[in-house]
């Protein structure tokens, strides 16, 4: 699926809305950004990608951890691309399913 293929093109054309999460390493950013289709060697992009999404360093306190979590930059439909959080719905039962893990049958590898 790489971009100097053909197909490669076409797959990738046909993911429309893309989300870019933080990343560490610093080439996995580089990539995410390209693969939105913006510029991977743009510094300011880069740094958010590496520090300013959903960061969850030990220097942090929990509310700067809550307030940050989910960022995210994200690709819509018709090409703009910037920020957004993907925050956990208000409605508890929904909450609930979300933090939970799911079981792992007795047949199950």
């Amino acid at each position: 699926m790489g971009p100097n293929s053909e197909a490669g093109r076409v797959l990738r054309g046909l993911i429309r809305r893309k989300f870019l999460f933080r990343h560490t390493d610093e080439d996995l950013a580089r990539r995410g950004l390209a693969f939105l289709g913006c510029n991977p060697d743009d510094k300011e992009l880069l740094e958010t990608v590496t520090t300013r999404l959903s960061p969850s360093g030990p220097d942090m306190s929990d509310q700067e951890r809550e307030a940050l979590a989910g960022g995210c930059l994200h690709r819509d439909l018709a090409g703009r691309i910037g920020t957004m959080q993907i925050m956990v719905p208000a409605d508890e039962a929904v909450a609930k399913h979300i933090y939970s893990q799911p079981i792992q049958s007795a047949g199950a590898a």
